[in-house]
């Protein structure tokens, strides 16, 4: 299985992707990208993460992956 070269941990450049929507989005379709360059087609979603009181306090990046790799 080809598998794209992804390292765990923050992003090297500082960002924190999923505290605003429009970077939670980028890092979907990086993620997606980076699989469909290696032949598998995944989906990912954003989500919502919100308090108690229902505020947004950040975003998620879910996907289809199961441990991490394509079904």
């Amino acid at each position: 299985m080809k598998v794209p070269p992804f390292t765990p941990g923050p992003a090297e450049n500082g960002n924190d992707f999923c505290m605003r929507r429009k970077g939670a989005r980028q890092l979907a379709r990086a993620i997606e990208a980076a699989w469909a360059d290696s032949g598998y087609q995944i989906h990912c979603r954003v989500d919502p993460v919100r308090s108690d009181d229902g505020r947004i306090l950040c975003y998620t990046v879910k996907s289809n992956l199961r441990n991490g790799l394509p079904r």
